[in-house]
């Protein structure tokens, strides 16, 4: 299989969809357990460090494009494959609509 082909299957967009969908959620879990930091008593210092980190640290801005661009791509990638599965399920409805109106059409002509 081809290089752009396999890029255009409907499995390699799924799985590309699982691994922005798990950087999401691992990028919530980090802030997550440093927001938590919040609920600690007595821990203002190193939330007070945390916050220096993420805001003054090079890696992490980076990280934070990374992930606007993640989400973009989740969600443009899930709104393709949504209506992608959407059209081929129409396509076989109307398949099946046409094959009950002949195999009736057939049934009412053997009568």
């Amino acid at each position: 299989m081809a290089k752009s082909a396999l890029m255009k299957s409907s499995l390699a967009k799924k799985y590309w969809m699982a691994l922005t969908g798990l950087f999401l959620c691992l990028f919530l879990s980090g802030h997550l357990a440093g927001n938590l930091q919040l609920l600690v008593p007595n821990n203002a210092l190193n939330f007070n460090k945390y916050a220096l980190f993420m805001t003054s640290n090079p890696a992490v801005k980076i990280l934070s494009y990374l992930t606007y661009i993640s989400i973009l791509f989740h969600a443009i990638d899930g709104i393709m494959l949504a209506f992608k599965i959407k059209r081929r399920v129409l396509l076989a409805m109307q398949k099946t609509i046409r094959q009950r109106i002949v195999l009736g059409l057939l049934e009412i002509w053997r009568y």
